[in-house]
Order: C-alpha cells, then sequence, then structure tokens
C-alpha cells in the first residue's frame, strides 16, 4: 500500500535449486540407540524469478516486470514467458563495454585513457547519477582520442549506461606475473614510464609502507 492509500497488486514467482539435505545421527532415547534421520530435501536461494507487474513512479505498470536472476539471464525462460530478447546481465555488460573500448580505441586505450573512464563512471555510480555516451565521449575528447574512433564507439555502446553494471569496488590492474589492486579514488594516480628501455607502471607511495604485514623503509 501506497502513502495514499492505493493498493498495488501484483505476484512473485522464483525457481530455487533443491539440494539433499544432510544426515544427521540422533538419539532414540525408547530404544536406546543412535538413528540416522534426515529433513529431506532443502531449498536453496532463487536462482532466477520475477514480479509482474513492475511497480514504477508510484504505479503498477503491466507493460513490465521485474527479472531477477545470478549470473546467466536464461534466455530461453525470458522468451517463453515474456517473447522479448533477455536483458544482458551486469557482468556481459561490463564486459562488452570494455570490450567495444579496447576493439574501437586499441592503441589509444591506454592506462590513462582506462583510468579515466573508470574514474568518471565510477564517480557517477556513487553520486547515484544518470550517465550516457555523451559523458564517455567527453572523458575520451580530454583524453585525445580521435573523432573518428569516438563515432565508432557511438555506433556498438547504447546512449543510455548503468554505471553501476561497468565498474568494480576496486581498481585493478593485472600483468602476466603482478596484481595491483586499489580504492577508486587512487586509479589516476597510478601511471606509466619507459625508463631505459623498459616499461614500468609506477604507484605513488604515500605514509605507511607495509611487506606481508611488517613494515619496511625506503632505502636512500
Amino acid at each position: 500500500m501506497d502513502k495514499d492509500g492505493s493498493t498495488f497488486n501484483y505476484f512473485i514467482c522464483v525457481i530455487c535449486p533443491i539440494k539433499e539435505a544432510k544426515a544427521e545421527l540422533r538419539y532414540a532415547p525408547n530404544q536406546s540407540e543412535f538413528r540416522e534421520t534426515s529433513t529431506g530435501s532443502v531449498m536453496m536461494n532463487p536462482m532466477l524469478g520475477f514480479m509482474y507487474p513492475a511497480y514504477l513512479d508510484g504505479d503498477a505498470d503491466i507493460y513490465k516486470a521485474l527479472y531477477y536472476t545470478t549470473k546467466e539471464s536464461h534466455e530461453e525462460l525470458v522468451q517463453g514467458l515474456f517473447g522479448v530478447d533477455a536483458p544482458k546481465t551486469a557482468s556481459e555488460q561490463k564486459e562488452e563495454f570494455h570490450g567495444n573500448l579496447f576493439e574501437v580505441l586499441r592503441e589509444d586505450y591506454t592506462l590513462d585513457t582506462a583510468a579515466a573512464v573508470y574514474t568518471n563512471i565510477y564517480d557517477a555510480k556513487e553520486n547515484e547519477e544518470e550517465y550516457t555516451f555523451s559523458d564517455l565521449s567527453n572523458v575520451l575528447e580530454k583524453q585525445n582520442i580521435p573523432d573518428d574512433k569516438v563515432e565508432k564507439l557511438r555506433e556498438v555502446i547504447a546512449e543510455e549506461l548503468v554505471p553501476i553494471n561497468l565498474v568494480s569496488k576496486k581498481y585493478e590492474i593485472k600483468t602476466d606475473d603482478t596484481v595491483i589492486t586499489t580504492e577508486p579514488e587512487n586509479a589516476l594516480m597510478i601511471k606509466t614510464r619507459e625508463i631505459d628501455g623498459r616499461k614500468y607502471i609506477l604507484i605513488p607511495a604515500n605514509g605507511r609502507i607495509t611487506v606481508n604485514g611488517q613494515d619496511v623503509f625506503f632505502e636512500d
């Protein structure tokens, strides 16, 4: 029921996996012996489900349903129930978005550009702001990305984007043998340099430094 007294009618359908409960030993005092017992099958957390109709702007929207899934989108179920293509999951959206950036920008998709894009989208997520391709193109323009590549991206990236589905909680950089993980606000501080013909990733070292939990000092 809403604040104005109106009632919202809906139904929820969920599909939950079932697993067999673990067998237990219990003491039966009347027989003076232990017996094997089981509670039977146990219902697990939902793996997918939907609510119809969706609740939008204070009222029921009979043209929309709220769909929930854990990992896979289960296209065949969505097609069978609603007759439409299944929406992409958050992981699929993130993989497709960053894959498009790499495929189109190629050599222009540098660590600095990736950090700028990540930070811009993360800030929108944290501030619960809308994020569009125009916001992305503004970032790419500041990174001096050629106009023709930005236009190619416009052809493969939607105008309206969902920030929370495009960035991770931590900013992570991987090489063949090293992993660097830091807080999102530090992403723009990490730089690349070529020194004596060798490429390096530079991380500002401020304050306390520890190695495997033990404090260490810089060499003079």
